[in-house]
């Protein structure tokens, strides 16, 4: 049977899509999934909407046919009503959009609670929704941490989820069978910009690479809850400082040690080696997270690492006296101070990645 994913969130750090709309930009396959920019949603909202209208309407009874018209007319009014509602909304600002379109095939379930109607039909919690999601996560992670790597430095790099719906498409009668799943954002205030086709390939880049590195998947997943709009400060400042430490610990040990003794080696004479040899022995379990960091920035940005470094030991020291001193929360967190430290070395160690073709 297949499965269908569609789902929907707004850009927040981007404003318009000059050229093609919809500019589709990255494709996967196993399970296939395409991701698309568009500042007209719209059209992808039509079996999210019928599935927020029909969750309202089994509320009230949908399937109760001694009310005013049948469940399909019933539906059809509510689906009316909430698609005028959200489009009130999106015409109030522009925007750009990250579309996800992706199926799948499983094996039919078994159905319990399964009921039809002519054009659709329900199931509740016959099937375990978050199972059916699992398979396009990591792809949509990609590419949602490609575009806030991608946008601009002073961009506002939160996403927020409009809409998301999961289905099955019933093999003889075509009709979708709605699972009910979807999430609203709220509104805030951010900065923004235009967005095109540059920035598409940027984000297809940088999800593959992504993509090809599964120990950077914790950290991304941590970082995209912490850039979560309705995300609260402790918890999004917590999922931020840990990607940025996992990040950290990870990559310096797979790829930025060996460099950094390699670049204090250059013009050594050779018979110093066994010295170097010596200090990797000793020093192999001697590093603090700050060395490391500061390892990371020397090699990406010689040239900002000083600030940097400046930068990370202030925010470590505000985890440090909450987790170890048990100090009362500072009136402001500095999430996005952390978050941006983190989006600006991932690039970093992502496009070294690419230029080196490894």
């Amino acid at each position: 049977m297949e499965v269908r994913y569609v789902a929907v969130f707004k850009l927040r750090g981007a404003n318009g899509l000059p050229g093609d709309d919809p500019l589709g930009f990255f494709e996967a396959e196993n399970p296939n999934i395409t991701a698309s920019m568009t500042a007209a949603p719209e059209p992808y909202f039509e079996h999210i909407d019928r599935s927020r209208a029909l969750g309202v309407q089994l509320l009230s009874g949908l399937f109760v046919d001694k009310k005013e018209g049948t469940p399909e007319e019933r539906l059809a009014t509510e689906t009316a009503r909430i698609q005028s509602e959200g489009q009130g909304k999106k015409s109030a600002s522009t925007g750009v959009y990250l579309v996800f379109e992706g199926s799948d095939d499983i094996d039919p379930p078994e159905f319990k609670t399964r009921r039809d109607r002519d054009d659709f039909a329900i199931s509740l919690d016959d099937v375990p929704k978050g199972e059916l999601r699992k398979p396009f996560k990591a792809a949509i992670e990609s590419v949602l941490a490609g575009a806030a790597l991608s946008l601009p430095a002073q961009a506002d790099k939160k996403v927020e989820e409009i809409g998301s719906v999961l289905y099955f498409v019933d093999p003889e009668k075509g009709i979708p069978i709605y699972l009910y799943n979807f999430q609203m954002g709220s509104a805030s205030a951010y900065v923004s910009g235009p967005v095109g086709e540059e920035f598409a390939a940027e984000v297809t880049a940088l999800a593959e690479s992504l993509a090809a590195v599964p120990v950077l998947e914790r950290p991304v997943r941590l970082l995209l809850s912490s850039l979560q709009v309705d995300a609260d400060s402790l918890p999004a400042f917590i999922s931020a400082w840990s990607a940025l430490e996992i990040f950290v610990n990870a990559t310096f040990k797979s790829r930025y040690e060996e460099k950094w003794f390699a670049i204090m080696e250059e013009g050594a004479p050779d018979s110093s080696t066994p010295i170097f040899e010596r200090f990797k022995d000793v020093m192999s379990d001697k590093y603090r997270i700050v060395d490391k960091f500061l390892v990371i920035t020397a090699i990406l940005d010689p040239d900002g690492a000083a600030e940097d470094v400046k930068s990370f030991k202030t925010l470590k020291a505000i985890r440090d006296n909450m987790f170890h001193k048990f100090d009362m929360l500072p009136d402001h967190l500095p999430i996005e101070d952390v978050q941006t430290l983190f989006i600006k070395y991932l690039k970093l160690h992502l496009q070294s990645i690419l230029a080196e073709g490894v």
